[in-house]
């Protein structure tokens, strides 16, 4: 598998999904994980977060964010596990970026309601690195892209 089969099947896996759990560090280092709902728009994420969250005041000390997005039902089906591991840089956006996230997320999950999205704050986290792993092809893949810098 070569790096742009890799990141096709990194795109049809992160529209396919909903959730991911977004993991930042404090500057003092502490860690917090949280799941969030995401939207995809090429190999970028966004994710909206209500203000004042311990996540947003991490980013604001320190971008440097990891991340996963899986699909494993229970363990019956842990050989079908496919995830994409991510490691990358966070930003808290405004303007047309965050309007435009804002439309990408409405569309994506219709239930939220609008006024939701217009007062929370928009992430953008763009990627440094994603390993994709598949396990339901004979023998598992593994393969990591890095993105330049």
């Amino acid at each position: 598998m070569n790096d742009d089969e890799c990141l096709a099947d990194v795109r049809r896996f992160l529209e396919a999904q909903k959730v991911l759990v977004l993991a930042t560090v404090s500057a003092d280092g502490v860690p917090h994980a949280c799941g969030m709902h995401y939207a995809a728009r090429g190999d970028t994420l966004y994710c909206s977060s209500l203000p004042a969250t311990r996540k947003l005041v991490n980013i604001a000390e320190n971008r440097n964010v990891g991340y996963t997005v899986y699909h494993l039902a229970d363990y019956s089906e842990r050989r079908d596990t496919k995830l994409v591991q991510g490691r990358g840089v966070a930003a808290v956006v405004d303007g047309e970026d965050a309007s435009a996230a804002r439309e990408l997320l409405a569309k994506k999950f219709p239930w939220a309601p609008e006024l939701l999205l217009a007062r929370n704050a928009v992430i953008r986290i763009d990627p440094a690195e994603v390993l994709w792993m598949d396990m339901s092809s004979s023998g598992g893949r593994r393969h990591v892209v890095a993105y330049p810098s």
